[in-house]
Order: C-alpha cells, then structure tokens, then sequence
C-alpha cells in the first residue's frame, strides 16, 4: 500500500489488535522492517474467509478496484466472493513462484529474514538460528510448502 488514507487504514486496523474476528491471527513472529515500513502477517481459517472478506469489507480494508494477488486452491473458490464484496480485481498468481521470489526478495533485502531451527534434544526450547546467505550462497535450495487455502 502507499501512504494513502487507505493504507492508513489498514495499518491502524493491523496494529489494533493480534486477532480478527473468530479465527484471524496476527503473526508478530514473522513481522519484520524494510525501508521505513513494517511488514505484518495476518492468517485466517480457510473455512472462514467469507468472515475475513466480511471483516475487509465492513472495516474498508480494500478499496474498490484494487488488484488482489492470490495463492492457493482458495484464491479459486472464492474468487467471485471476493470480486463480489469487495468489488477487487483478482489475479491468480502461481503459489510456488510467488513463493520463490519471495524468499528471494527477504535473501537480497532484508537481513535475518532467513533462519532455520537446528536439530536440537527432544526436551529443549527449539532456537532460531539465523543464516548469512550470500549472493553465492544462495542456491541450491530445496523449498517445501504444505498448505491448503488462499493467500493474499
């Protein structure tokens, strides 16, 4: 979002609270800074996204004619729920490329965004261990992504 009334919106709504309605979730965990800005993690039930799409358009979250990015079997199944509520343009992106550039974005510009949970003793608190990964240190790589739903 730019720095428009919309985008300040949303960001107030964000910042209000860590849940949403029955199932929606704050992911503070995994907010993280880039530039000026904090990028924030929000997740919701699939079963429940006719409640999120409520909640977006009763708070005016999305502003009529926006280009929605969507992942997942979901992004099918409520497509027109979605055109329909929020009067949004939709467009399905491909899960594992979106994915992929993702992780390639956070490797180029966002420092201790890559880390792993080293094999440690069943009884102890599992550590994040961040990794330094260069430009020549960045593939290969294997990536696995388990999931079901729409992401947006």
């Amino acid at each position: 979002c730019s720095d428009s009334k919309q985008a300040q919106n949303l960001r107030n709504f964000i910042e209000k609270s860590d849940t949403y309605g029955k199932t929606g979730k704050r992911d503070t965990k995994a907010d993280f800074m880039f530039e000026d800005k904090r990028i924030m993690f929000l997740t919701y039930e699939t079963a429940r996204t006719s409640n999120a799409i409520d909640i977006m358009r009763r708070e005016n979250l999305i502003e009529p004619g926006t280009a929605i990015g969507c992942t997942g079997g979901g992004a099918f199944r409520y497509n027109k729920e979605f055109q329909k509520q929020l009067r949004c343009g939709w467009r399905k992106v491909d899960e594992m490329l979106a994915l992929v550039t993702g992780i390639s974005f956070l490797i180029q510009k966002v420092p201790q965004s890559i880390y792993t949970f080293p094999h440690f003793a069943e009884d102890a608190e599992p550590k994040k261990q961040y990794l330094d990964v260069g430009v020549a240190d960045r593939y290969p790589r294997m990536i696995v992504n388990v999931g079901s739903g729409v992401s947006i």
